[in-house]
């Protein structure tokens, strides 16, 4: 079967595209620097080393010499048991000062260091204290000062947590823009705090850990506002996977006496008896669950017994986190920052010996191969689950979307589990993975691809509806009404999803099933003289060719190709049978003296005048498709999602393979990639310098060689350099003396 690896350049162009941060997100106190400060929860010690990125926005006061200002304005602190202090602050000098040391005797101020810089307000700064290699580097006005740890003082074992914004009294508040904040443990980045957004709230986001701290009364003193935000705040709402109640997962996780079991999650139909999470009504095994009881509250069960603990909270649509410590012997269930109810497990929580069947994610697990599940399947959204082993995170589970299906993917192995029933969750939010772009028609809107379908096409779309009306037909792309080469993909009359390909003399359809929600390719092929129906990695297909397979028009369609509707004019102003769908990816191929070539390749963006549409990257130059189909006053825009779908310039188009020749002296090869903040090149696998903006200029070299250069695109994600996927392309040196003509 001939179908082309539609998405090899897909997955180049949605690969780990994150956008860089075009004005540097913060967040800030307000003048009067009066709020509570943030427990990072962190306690420092001579393994750490601490990063801030931070603006002064208030003066300290003067003492009544009106010349000395007072200490104050503190960005972080913590302390230790002797009083010595981690922090960074203005001292009573004015100037910006950093400690991170013990005191040798009571009263030495030597573990104070001043940086003999002086504050101002509206400058910005940074520190990197590093307590392992025992230096500070400060800079300031384009400037690096580096700094020894005072001699002979030691450095700090904090009794207690880091504050940020203040002294562990929650006083000394810094008036402060704070625009990044990292912590490393023994070298291991274990922290890293930006400003961010998440499901419309403002707050702290910890890019290293995924939790995000709600500006919603964490940070405030009784009577004060929150915290003011800026710049370009990276949304972080965390994308989930939502069960309609027929989907279930094998986490491959067995409980047992040392399990944690932590989940982000939020029903969305709460009915009695349903589960989060469930390892088996068995009582012959050791089980675990977090349901509704009969009465509809928040309950945890766990053990040999078991013990049930219901937390006597009636069940809500709210999003809360639950955790079980079976080894702290507590349940908790939170709500933002505030602790719901805590409760105490009783010796029979822990059972004897571990599970023999694993947990299931949104019902219970009833056997040990983890592929058959309760009737307590849960109506519910999953943000996060993760499971640990005697304090260690095993399995760290976030929503993901692979090649089409959404699953979860381990972040401690990068294994990817998709559902282990016939169920498919739906997802949504910033979801990570390769979540494509796409637009989405309800049902009044129609492009007109301009295209004819002929004997040589072949055209393949990838699609999902979004819901099917019976008697609408819901045309997926269509140019069917024409006398000659008829193409569509389409719901027929008896609820079947259907193609045909035919004549005015040959009606050839087949009908593949019923329609449902889930992803599909459909390929129409007149070259092979087949249709192809394909979900995953489950290809359906049939004959397209008539009597004997043997019919391929050898004449145009009358009518050009229509998406989300059929084209019924020879014009393609005309629409009809719309659909209600997500498109993904749109393709056109054509054969000739059987070579098969890419001609169009439409991908859905978002321009820059907030035009939606879908944007063809083997002819970036070339006008986007929009809609144009007028359906009275019923005519809505698309609506899109998914990664990369802003600035159809920014997409990550191939370069293109190409020659150069002596008297040209040199090519220029370019790749854009949406959101890239830098891009690394390399010649026949080697790296080489050049081209960060994306263009490399190629020099003719002598020896006829041809040489294959690959762009890599850098994305900048909260101050960590990440690397996407490549793209390649052959650059061909053409001897001297061989003439060559460029059609």
């Amino acid at each position: 079967m001939k179908i082309a690896n539609a998405f090899a350049l897909a997955s180049a162009i949605f690969a780990t595209a994150h956008c860089a941060l075009a004005d540097d997100a913060y967040i800030a106190t307000s003048a009067d620097g009066k709020f509570y400060a943030v427990d990072t929860g962190f306690v420092p010690g001579p393994d750490t080393r601490i990063f801030a990125d931070f603006e002064f926005i208030g003066e300290v006061p003067f003492k009544e010499d009106g010349k000395t200002r007072q200490y104050g304005q503190i960005l972080f602190e913590a302390t230790s048991a002797d009083d010595g202090y981690a922090r960074i602050y203005i001292t009573g000098g004015g100037n910006v000062g950093w400690a991170f040391t013990e005191p040798k005797t009571e009263g030495d101020t030597a573990i104070w260091v001043s940086t003999d810089v002086a504050m101002e307000t509206g400058k910005r700064y940074t520190m990197d204290i590093d307590a392992e290699q025992r230096k500070t580097v400060f800079t300031y006005d384009g400037n690096t000062k580096t700094m020894d740890f005072p001699e002979g003082n030691e450095t700090i074992q904090a009794a207690n947590s880091l504050m940020l914004f203040a002294n562990r009294s929650k006083k000394n508040s810094a008036m402060v823009k704070l625009y990044g904040f990292k912590i490393w443990k023994a070298g291991t980045l274990v922290h890293n705090y930006v400003a961010a957004k998440r499901d419309g709230e403002n707050g702290l986001y910890d890019a290293a850990t995924g939790v995000f701290l709600p500006d919603e009364g964490l940070n405030e003193s009784s009577g004060n506002a929150p915290f003011a935000y800026g710049g370009d705040m990276q949304d972080v709402g965390t994308g989930w996977l939502e069960s309609d109640g027929t989907v279930a997962f094998d986490s491959g996780y067995y409980f047992s006496a040392a399990s944690r079991i932590e989940v982000d999650f939020a029903f969305t139909t709460p009915e009695n008896g349903k589960r989060i999470w469930g390892a088996s009504t068995d009582t012959s095994v050791a089980m675990s669950a977090f349901y509704l009881t009969g009465s509809g509250n928040f309950s945890f069960l766990s053990g040999d017994t078991p013990d049930y603990y219901s937390l006597g909270i009636k069940a809500d649509t709210v999003r809360h986190t639950a955790i079980y410590d079976v080894p702290g012997a507590k349940a908790y269930l939170i709500t933002g920052n505030v602790t719901n109810k805590t409760a105490t497990l009783a010796a029979g929580a822990a059972p004897v010996a571990q599970s023999t069947i694993p947990i299931g994610i949104f019902a219970d697990c009833n056997n040990a191969n983890g592929k058959s599940f309760s009737n307590h399947y849960s109506k519910s959204r999953i943000y996060r689950i993760k499971f640990f082993t005697d304090g260690k995170p095993v399995k760290d589970y976030i929503p993901y979307v692979k090649d089409g299906v959404p699953g979860f993917k381990d972040t401690t192995s990068g294994d990817f589990i998709e559902s282990a029933t016939d169920g498919v969750p739906t997802y949504g939010g910033n979801i990570d993975g390769e979540q494509d772009a796409y637009i989405e028609s309800d049902g009044t809107q129609g492009i007109n691809t301009g295209y004819h379908m002929k004997n040589t096409t072949r055209v393949e779309i990838d699609f999902a509806y979004t819901y099917h009306q019976s008697g609408t037909h819901g045309v997926i792309f269509g140019a069917h009404t024409s006398t000659d080469n008829r193409a569509a993909a389409y719901v027929n009359s008896s609820t079947k999803f259907t193609m045909r390909h035919d004549s005015a003399s040959v009606n050839k359809t087949k009908s593949f099933g019923a329609p449902d929600l889930g992803r599909h390719k459909a390929i129409i092929d007149a070259v092979e003289k087949k249709m192809y129906y394909v979900t995953g990695d489950v290809a359906e297909e049939a004959l397209n060719g008539g009597v004997n397979g043997n019919y391929s028009s050898a004449t145009q369609s009358q009518h050009p190709m229509g998406l989300f509707a059929a084209i019924t004019d020879a014009n393609g102003t005309a629409f009809s049978l719309e659909a209600y769908m997500k498109l993904y990816s749109f393709r056109i191929y054509e054969t000739e003296n059987d070579v098969e070539t890419l001609v169009h390749e439409y991908l859905p963006y978002k321009g820059a005048d907030g035009t939606i549409g879908l944007f063809d990257t083997v002819n970036p130059s070339a006008a986007p498709l929009v809609d144009t189909y007028v359906k009275g006053n019923n005519d809505t825009p698309f609506i899109y999602g998914g990664k990369g779908v802003d600035g159809a310039e920014r997409w990550l188009v191939r370069p293109q393979n190409c020659s150069v020749s002596k008297s040209q002296g040199s090519v220029t090869l370019v790749a854009n990639a949406s959101g890239a903040v830098s891009y690394k090149w390399t010649k026949n696998e080697q790296a080489i310098a050049g081209g960060e903006n994306g263009e490399l200029s190629v020099q003719w070299t002598p020896g006829a060689a041809t040489d294959v250069y690959a762009a890599t695109p850098v994305y900048d994600m909260f101050g960590v350099q990440v690397e996407g996927a490549s793209v390649a392309c052959e650059v061909a040196n053409i001897p001297p003396g061989l003439l060559i003509i460029v059609k």
